[in-house]
């Protein structure tokens, strides 16, 4: 089983769209960090991710005393260079550490993610995986995605119609 490791941008886009509460439904194992928890303020965002950590879905990370110094190393390295946060290089070293696909939207992790040899993936790997398994059919998801649109004007935006497009066929 694929073990894909989320940023924030990731759980928030798939909140927004009501997708949240459907990566139970994939064949995959959803992990996160406790950064990234903490960084959703949203209530409602926050009750929907609670719910697939409680039913045992998304499982967060947590860094031990060793781990935390790995982390602010890395940070101290990269911070000034890559302009990452504390919680990009956190799930940065977590998908490198286990060998994890990376799932962000962000510009600067995607890129030195690659650099380290880290399979990099975004919101549309997701979105085709549910599709590609059954567990959202292609209308629902082309509606998804317009919406998904909407809310985020920082992602691909030829990529994404050229789904949408091809699921109204």
């Amino acid at each position: 089983m694929e073990i894909l490791i989320s940023d924030t941008n990731i759980l928030i886009d798939l909140c927004g769209v009501g997708l949240i509460e459907r990566c139970k439904d994939l064949d995959v194992a959803f992990r996160t960090v406790d950064f990234v928890i903490h960084e959703i303020k949203d209530p409602n965002q926050t009750e929907a991710i609670q719910k697939l950590i409680d039913s045992g879905d998304l499982t967060v990370m947590e860094f031990s005393p060793e781990e935390t110094l790995e982390l602010l190393e890395l940070y101290a390295r990269y911070e000034v260079r890559t302009n990452l946060s504390l919680t990009d290089c956190a799930v940065l070293l977590c998908a490198k550490k286990g060998n994890y696909r990376l799932l962000t939207g962000d510009k600067n992790l995607r890129i030195k993610a690659g650099d380290e040899g880290v399979v990099v993936s975004g919101i549309l790997y997701i979105t085709d995986l549910m599709v590609d398994e059954g567990v959202v059919d292609k209308t629902d998801m082309a509606d998804c995605l317009e919406t998904l649109l909407q809310q985020n004007s920082r992602l691909p935006k030829d990529l994404i119609y050229e789904r949408i497009n091809a699921y109204r066929l």
